[in-house]
């Protein structure tokens, strides 16, 4: 709240600057109403305000969320997977924001469980990441090194600014059995003294 001044010259205007407050979250662009009302003197109702005295003014987001996504590898029998999806630092959204993606690699569903959904993650709205987690399973198939392939179908998120960076890394799981071939003798076996003679003329 605050007032304006004038001095009574013809055509005088004023300028009243409004201040946005920067932030770091995506949300959709806002708008304030501004009110003119309460004239000090009206000169014997000569001087008026117009019917319509409140302008709206529009404060534009100017916030976008470029979502990073790293991983932590995984091992049979003691660590498990992860993909992290990280906005930039300090970056939240008002809403949630959806990421949908499929997975694939040399890893089939016997190898690893993809915690909370093997199809789709949620940043909750106000937090700046989330984690999927890939819950090993330790079998015991001696196999080489299997990867995890995420690929992103789809971000749902109301005001289409936010992407996903490139590259998306590829998870490893690495095996932790080992095995050894071993080599036995097998039941000795009689030769037998039986037999024939043939005599040659």
């Amino acid at each position: 709240k605050g007032t304006l001044s004038f001095s009574g010259t013809a055509g005088e205007t004023r300028t009243v600057v409004v201040f946005a407050n920067g932030d770091l979250k995506i949300e959709a662009n806002e708008t304030f109403n501004f009110t003119i009302s309460d004239l000090d003197n009206n000169f014997n109702n000569r001087l008026s305000l117009p019917l319509v005295s409140t302008s709206v003014g529009t404060i534009k987001n100017d916030d976008n969320g470029i979502i990073t996504i790293t991983k932590l590898d995984g091992r049979e029998g003691e660590d498990n997977g992860k993909f992290i999806f990280t906005l930039p630092p300090g970056v939240t959204s008002d809403k949630d924001i959806t990421i949908n993606y499929r997975l694939g690699g040399t890893a089939g569903t016997s190898d690893y469980v993809a915690s909370p959904s093997a199809s789709s993650i949620t940043i909750p709205a106000g937090k700046n990441s989330v984690v999927l987690d890939v819950l090993v399973n330790d079998d015991n198939f001696l196999e080489q090194r299997e990867t995890v392939i995420l690929t992103v179908n789809r971000i749902i998120n109301p005001y289409n600014n936010v992407t996903v960076a490139a590259p998306i890394p590829v998870l490893y799981i690495y095996d932790n059995d080992t095995a050894e071939i071993t080599v036995s003798s097998p039941t000795p076996i009689y030769e037998g003294n039986t037999g024939s003679i043939k005599s040659v003329k």
